[in-house]
């Protein structure tokens, strides 16, 4: 199995290293929002937060590729998804809440 590792560039690993956190990191948004389906409403976490981190991996749409790294770019990709996704979620129930923002 390690065989097809054996020729990657010291990079390309850290690229694949790197696209894996990023898509566990989007499981992770992804759990968030699983959540803040069930209890419609945002408890916990600054929405500020979240908009930063989401801007940041739009952010990452165009680093990615401008430095070569495939699979990190694909799990950015998976990241905007789920972040956006959060993000509109909290915003929509926090407004439907009346929650000041």
């Amino acid at each position: 199995m390690l065989e097809i590792f054996e020729n990657l560039t010291q990079p390309q690993i850290n690229d694949l290293i790197n696209g894996g956190f990023e898509f566990l990191g989007s499981v992770a948004s992804l759990n968030n929002c699983r959540i803040l389906l069930k209890d419609k409403k945002v408890m916990g976490s600054s929405i500020y937060s979240m908009l930063f981190i989401t801007t940041w991996c739009y952010y990452n749409l165009y680093f990615y590729p401008s430095i070569g790294q495939t699979y990190s770019f694909y799990g950015a990709v998976i990241m905007v998804i789920a972040n956006s996704l959060w993000s509109i979620l909290a915003i929509y129930y926090s407004k439907k809440a009346n929650v000041k923002l």
